[in-house]
Formats: structure tokens, C-alpha cells, sequence
């Protein structure tokens, strides 16, 4: 029960906070970003292709204003590395998701990018608070 006891209070620590409420602000930023450029590279190239591009593009963008806004860190090339490694279940999550809604299941490429830019935002919170900006505090 301890063990129980301690991690809700570690999981509130982490969720309930303006941070993460920045991180979500920025998210929203970034899922638009994300469904914008891969929308904008599919009429050029094949959807799933266009989806990557617009992650990576995305991804250097949200890097920016996570650092600035939400953990407060300077620019690294080292750190920008972590941070791009740390969003790899993230993308993996999200590529699945396009692949399945829009290959598998027929939707339309927008309804497929946003669908699948909701997923992996706790799981990729939580991997850049302790992989990449170190910020998550002891529970008492």
C-alpha cells in the first residue's frame, strides 16, 4: 500500500503542475505545427513520408519552446539529441496510429494527423522530465 501511496504522489508531482500545463499549451503547438507541415508535404509526397517530415520539423520547433517555456533550459546540441531520442515512443506511437487510420482504415490524412498527434503526450512528458531536462523532484 506504501508503494501505492508513493507513486500517486510522484504521478501528481509530475501531472499536476504548471509545467506540465505548459508542456500541454506547447503540445497543442506542436500537434498543429505537426498536422500542418505533414498535410502541406502530402501533395508533394506519399503520406506516411510527408508525416515523418512534418514530425522532424515539428519536433526541432517544439524543442525550442519546451526548452524556453516549460523546463527552462539553454539550447544544446547534446540535450536537442536527448530530446529528439526521448520523442521516439512518441513518434513510433503516432507513425503507427497514421499508418493504421489512414492506410488500414481509409480517414482522411488530416483526421489521421490530428488523431494521431493526441497520442503519447503523458508517456513523452514523463521521458523528457527524466531523460532529457532531469526536472522531476524527489516525493516526500
Amino acid at each position: 500500500m506504501n508503494k501505492l501511496i508513493f507513486y500517486i504522489k510522484k504521478a501528481k508531482n509530475i501531472f499536476i503542475s504548471p509545467s506540465f500545463g505548459r508542456f500541454v499549451a506547447i503540445g497543442l503547438v506542436n500537434g498543429f505545427n505537426a498536422v500542418f507541415f505533414s498535410y502541406l508535404f502530402s501533395k508533394f509526397w506519399l503520406v506516411n513520408v510527408s508525416f515523418i517530415i512534418g514530425y522532424c520539423i515539428s519536433l526541432t520547433i517544439s524543442y525550442f519552446l519546451n526548452s524556453h517555456f516549460v523546463f527552462h533550459r539553454k539550447l544544446t546540441v547534446e540535450r536537442y539529441c536527448k530530446y529528439c531520442l526521448s520523442y521516439i515512443p512518441n513518434f513510433i506511437i503516432q507513425n503507427i496510429g497514421v499508418f493504421i487510420m489512414f492506410n488500414c482504415l481509409g480517414w482522411h490524412e488530416i483526421a489521421a494527423f490530428i488523431f494521431a498527434a493526441i497520442f503519447g503526450v503523458p508517456v513523452t512528458y514523463v521521458i523528457l522530465n527524466l531523460l532529457t531536462f532531469k526536472t522531476v523532484k524527489k516525493v516526500k
